[in-house]
C-alpha cells in the first residue's frame, strides 16, 4: 500500500523535472506543486496507518506470547510434585 501511494509522488517529481522550463514559462507550477503536495499528504497518511497497525499487532502479539509463557510456568510450578518431571519438562 505505502508504494502504490508513494508512486504518484515520483511521477509528478519525474514530471515537473522534465518539463520545469514549460511549466516556469505557462506558470503552471503551483499547480504541480498543488498535486504534489497532496501526494506527499496521502503518502503520509498511508504510511502512518501501515506503522500504526504494525506497532499494534506486534503488541498483540508479545502480549499473547507472555501470557501463554506464564501461564506455562506456572502450571509447571503447580503441578511439580504431582506429575513426572520428565513431562514438565517437555511442557516447558
Amino acid at each position: 500500500m505505502d508504494s502504490l501511494e508513494r508512486e504518484p509522488i515520483h511521477n509528478t517529481f519525474s514530471m515537473m523535472i522534465n518539463g520545469l522550463v514549460s511549466c516556469r514559462v505557462a506558470g503552471k507550477i503551483p499547480f504541480f506543486k498543488l498535486d504534489f503536495m497532496n501526494s506527499v499528504y496521502r503518502s503520509s497518511n498511508a504510511s502512518f496507518c501501515c506503522n500504526s497497525v504494525s506497532c499494534w499487532m506486534g503488541l498483540r502479539l508479545d502480549l499473547l506470547c507472555t501470557t501463554f509463557t506464564s501461564s506455562v510456568c506456572w502450571f509447571c510450578i503447580l503441578m511439580k510434585g504431582k506429575v513426572e518431571t520428565k513431562i514438565l519438562i517437555v511442557t516447558l
